[in-house]
């Protein structure tokens, strides 16, 4: 199974593949399918940077793997715990849905039963049950030598993810906490001045993303000052009130920046999620704006939890949602023939124009009612064959 597809300096080719090769081989030890690698095709982007315009040769790397499993437990997601919500982290290639309750976990390792404080947990299945263990009882449930195997794997492609910014977090001065109204502030300025520049767009302009630039300028990096304005503010505020409003997106990329936006003070590391809830405000609310349709133009269809296979839909748009630890998030709304809505958040976008007819198996995750229209949610989509 494909999990990620990533570009990285290819002067840091040497240090993941023995990052990789390790990894690989940790995997074999305990019983799982060896992680694959291949090194594709290299490529120079012109980067600019405070200091002009920069040539970096990259290089594509495709990591292939099963989700990890030991002794008949598979490892689905980290969950990282903070006051009252929890930010979910999904390993990439699980195709199980996460219990709901996961996000408001207190902690509680289910192994030991013991309550104290924790930084995470992780949640294991055996398809019957999930449970959330701790770090250090994963050695006991597991019953292996060295739990920090099945821990690297959870954490490789964030890992590998981060490496891409490695050559430019130098800017950075030193890890810590930056006030959350100041970083919505900053970026909002530059969504003003400059849009917003995700990850996929930056390779089209070499422009830094919006979640760099806000972190160079919160660490003083010259070349990335910028003057709010009194709409830089209203934006600030009205993203605020919009995520803390909301109570339940149903989505992990949404959700993730609303448990964010209930802090005060955010990580360091969190800076880029958070800056792109500006945009993401902006369009929900413009969204909202819309003279809203009557329901009757759509139904819902089927029953939730259902797998539906060949499903005749036509794709009407596509809506970058933004970027997390793990990449992208794409919004597909589509229609049947006869007009009910269905919608499926997704890492890869489709490579279909729009307007154009597609066969879809898939399982039905949910129905709701977005902005008056019922909508059928759809997860664990693919192309029919």
């Amino acid at each position: 199974m494909e999990l990620s597809t990533f570009s990285i300096p290819t002067f840091r080719k040497a240090d993941i593949q023995k990052r990789l090769e390790k990894l690989a081989r940790k995997a074999q030890k305990y019983g799982n399918e060896d992680i694959t690698f291949v090194f594709g095709k290299t490529y120079i982007e012109t980067i600019k940077t405070e200091h002009g315009k920069k040539e970096i040769e990259y290089i594509e790397v495709t990591v292939s793997g099963d989700a990890p499993q030991i002794a008949g437990w598979q490892l689905l997601a980290r969950i990282e715990l903070l006051d009252g919500e929890n930010l979910v982290h999904q390993v990439p290639g699980t195709d199980i849905e996460l219990g709901d309750h996961f996000r408001t976990h207190n902690g509680d390792c289910e192994h030991c039963k013991t309550s104290r404080r924790r930084n995470d947990v992780y949640v294991l299945t055996n398809s019957d049950q999930q449970i959330a263990v701790g770090r250090s009882c994963l050695r006991d449930f597991l019953g292996i030598d060295d739990p920090k195997s099945i821990v690297n794997r959870a954490q490789f492609f964030e890992e590998l993810k981060d490496i891409q910014d490695e050559d430019y977090m130098d800017a950075f001065s030193s890890y810590g906490y930056y006030d959350l109204n100041t970083t919505l502030l900053i970026a909002a300025g530059f969504i003003r001045t400059k849009g917003y520049i995700s990850k996929a767009k930056q390779e089209e302009t070499g422009c830094e993303t919006t979640g760099e630039a806000v972190g160079y300028n919160m660490s003083n990096v010259s070349g990335y000052e910028i003057v709010s304005v009194e709409d830089d503010r209203t934006w600030a505020k009205k993203t605020i009130e919009f995520f803390r409003s909301s109570e339940y997106f149903g989505n992990n990329y949404m959700d993730n920046i609303r448990v964010l936006l209930k802090q005060d003070i955010i990580k360091k590391s969190h800076v880029a999620l958070v800056s792109s809830a500006v945009i993401t405000a902006q369009r929900e609310i413009a969204r909202q704006q819309e003279p809203k349709k009557e329901m009757i133009e759509s139904n819902f269809v089927g029953e939730v939890k259902a797998r539906m296979r060949g499903l005749d839909l036509v794709l009407e748009k596509i809506i970058f949602l933004g970027d997390s630890e793990w990449g992208s998030s794409y919004l597909h709304l589509m229609k049947d023939t006869s007009g009910n809505a269905f919608t499926w958040i997704t890492g890869n976008k489709l490579e279909v124009a729009e307007g154009i007819a597609v066969k879809l198996d898939a399982s039905i995750k949910e129905h709701k009612i977005y902005n008056g229209i019922k909508q059928t949610v759809l997860t664990r989509a693919k192309l029919a064959k």
